[in-house]
């Protein structure tokens, strides 16, 4: 992670300083995205890049700044043409309500329109602020560990698949979601790994 923030830092022309990585994934074949912040608050930001370093075609020499208001958060993967960023909105301290969804911005930067609404799809709404996992696979499913409130404000530690347009993924449980946990207390999901066939560990 040191090694990109020195490639990622200078790209940032100045409008960050003090910039650090908040997640990293990379590829085998060198792929790599991260995401991160600095400051001037809220100052996150997503670069992407290769093995020979940014991707130049990708927002502003490789990096770009998300809008005010949102929170990057989470995690971040790379793969299938895209940068997918799972992040959260809103303050479950003051308000009580944080809303996760998945961002996908495609090879230019720019948000990619072939994903959920406008490069969006909400996962869940609730309290639970947590660290959560997220795996891409080479058909471009998304599979993600969700820790948010359920019907009746239930805690839940919940699994949730999307397809590479964003929409459910109907032939994973029930509608794309495996909730885990629901009424056995509490649970919150922290790694989630998938093996080459295709076994789901968390």
């Amino acid at each position: 992670t040191g090694a990109l923030m020195d490639v990622v830092v200078p790209a940032l022309g100045g409008g960050l300083t003090g910039a650090a990585a908040m997640a990293t994934a990379v590829k085998p074949d060198g792929d790599w995205a991260t995401i991160g912040w600095g400051q001037p608050v809220p100052g996150k930001y997503v670069a992407k890049g290769n093995a020979t370093g940014l991707d130049g075609a990708f927002g502003s020499g490789g990096v770009v700044l998300t809008p005010d208001g949102l929170t990057v958060d989470a995690n971040v993967e790379v793969g299938n043409g895209r940068v997918v960023v799972l992040r959260s909105t809103g303050d479950s301290v003051n308000t009580g309500v944080r809303t996760f969804t998945l961002v996908a911005y495609n090879s230019t930067g720019a948000l990619d329109a072939t994903f959920g609404t406008g490069g969006v799809v909400t996962l869940c709404d609730g309290p639970v602020e947590s660290w959560l996992p997220l795996h891409m696979d080479a058909q471009g499913k998304i599979l993600v560990g969700v820790n948010c409130n359920g019907a009746g404000g239930a805690r839940e530690a919940r699994l949730v698949r999307v397809l590479i347009n964003g929409s459910p993924d109907t032939t994973f449980g029930s509608s794309g979601n495996v909730v885990l946990n629901q009424g056995s207390g509490e649970i919150s999901l922290g790694a989630l790994d998938v093996d080459a066939q295709g076994r789901i560990y968390v």
